[in-house]
């Protein structure tokens, strides 16, 4: 992702209409960490420039953003629970800072586009929200804006083809291994240690994580091959029968949309 696109003006102009009703964050932390006094009572927080180590409170973020309440920590004062209305939007240029599951259901991941505007784009857009008059009248618009056909709270989050796109990217390393490689196993019979070391090697090579367990790792491939397993002193895999083609016409059935 590029700089220079316009992530932060619509951030701006948000800003603008919930005027002190808005919080902002420079780290993922900032929403999960104890004393939080400074983002209460707001409607709208962004965070901006958001890095890889949301990644790693991923879980956290997912509860803190469907809550109902929250607690409100003051230092050397006892905590409460209050009501949470935060709406959340994170810029960042990096496209791979939040976990992205498949069948994820509250993010919604917009990609800007890859040029930068044009400095008469960004004067034609603060002149306009720099206007009170015509923030009064944006405000109006939404306030009285018939969003009755939506079920807030409920609804999934709309599933674009960019997010999509994003979560597949971001599949475990030994499913991009089967689904991408299937030549390096094709016509062979294959231990499930093997097979493991293999998806390791293949997570290496490709600058992923290779963090996963023979666990793990046997549940999914059982799950991938299941008229395939030989159990002969150890498990097995027994694809002897089955050519490269095969195999990603096999692949492709139990999930289409990955390819």
């Amino acid at each position: 992702m590029i700089g220079g696109v316009g992530k932060n003006a619509i951030t701006d102009a948000l800003c603008k209409l919930f005027k002190n009703y808005s919080g902002h964050i420079e780290n993922i932390d900032g929403i999960t960490k104890n004393f939080n006094s400074h983002l209460t009572n707001k409607l709208f927080i962004y965070g901006d420039e958001i890095n890889a180590n949301a990644k790693k409170v991923s879980d956290k973020l997912k509860q803190v953003i469907t809550r109902a309440t929250q607690t409100l920590e003051k230092k050397g004062i006892d905590s409460i629970e209050i009501d949470d209305y935060y709406n959340y939007i994170f810029t960042s240029n990096n496209e791979n800072c939040f976990k992205k599951e498949k069948g994820d259901r509250r993010l919604l991941m917009v990609k800007c586009p890859d040029k930068a505007l044009e400095k008469e784009d960004y004067k034609v857009f603060y002149y306009y929200i720099n206007d009170p008059n015509n923030i009064c009248e944006l405000y109006n618009y939404f306030l009285t804006y018939d969003n009755s056909k939506y079920e807030i709270g409920v609804d999934r989050v709309i599933m674009i083809a960019y997010k999509k796109q994003l979560a597949y990217e971001n599949t475990p390393a030994y499913t991009d291994f089967f689904y991408k490689e299937p030549g390096l196993y094709a016509g062979r019979c294959i231990s499930s240690t093997h097979l493991l070391d293999m998806a390791k090697d293949y997570a290496k090579k490709n600058y992923m994580s290779s963090n996963f367990t023979m666990t793990t790792f046997g549940t999914h491939t059982k799950a991938l091959f299941t008229d395939y397993v030989k159990k002969s002193y150890g498990i097995k895999y027994d694809f002897r029968n089955l050519s490269t083609a095969k195999l990603k016409e096999h692949l492709y059935k139990k999930n289409k949309d990955y390819y």
